[in-house]
């Protein structure tokens, strides 16, 4: 079945990284961390927007203290890193060689998530 899907899916050269974010944001879903496994490129908008700027209506609108952890595969875009300092998000990075993903390095990536979600409820206030 899921190489069928692979066969069937045609991509059209668009990446949306507000496309993960809108449905939390329409329904104004309340929630204390996005995980975004991107190469931070990002070409098309969502309800009009792109990430940065979806990212910021929802900490206005929605969670203030949302947090944000960027799973960067490869090397990055400076340009999307840009945006969020324009639009005041503060982010944490995990750094994945994109030419070389080791998957064997993922629950280390698990860990530094936890890690993160860990201090952000300690520092929020949170009960577990």
């Amino acid at each position: 079945d899921t190489l069928e899907i692979c066969d069937e899916i045609r991509a059209r050269g668009c990446t949306s990284l507000a496309a993960a974010l809108w449905p939390y944001y329409k329904e104004k879903k309340f929630m204390d961390m996005f995980v975004l496994v991107t190469d931070e490129e990002e070409n098309t908008r969502k309800g009009g927007f792109f990430f940065a700027e979806l990212l910021a209506k929802y900490k206005a609108e929605v969670n203030d203290g949302v947090t944000l952890v960027i799973v960067c595969v490869g090397r990055g875009d400076s340009r999307f890193r840009s945006s969020l300092k324009l639009n005041h998000i503060n982010y944490r990075v995990v750094h994945i060689d994109g030419s070389r993903p080791d998957l064997g390095k993922f629950g280390a990536v698990l860990g530094q998530l936890a890690m993160i979600s860990s201090r952000f409820k300690i520092s929020s206030g949170k009960k577990n």
